[in-house]
């Protein structure tokens, strides 16, 4: 292993706002939040994912009542 920080999907889940495990598996897949780059040993081991790239998707992840549907207009 390296010496980075690596959290469970049930951690990342806490750290994105108290969603459920399965919720940040949806992030995973739909939204582009950072996929496990390891899992923990034995038959029911969790998925295990970078802090640091968690931090730094949640930190950058659209707020709460943004307009994603709505476009920027290109300046002239």
């Amino acid at each position: 292993m390296t010496g980075r920080e690596l959290w469970t999907t049930s951690q990342c889940a806490e750290h994105c706002g108290r969603v459920k495990p399965s919720t940040y598996r949806y992030y995973v897949k739909v939204l582009d939040a950072p996929g496990a780059v390891a899992r923990q040993p034995g038959r029911g081991g969790e998925n295990l994912h970078d802090a640091a790239a968690v931090r730094e998707w949640q930190a950058n992840r659209a707020g709460r009542g943004r307009r994603t549907d709505l476009k920027r207009k290109e300046a002239p």
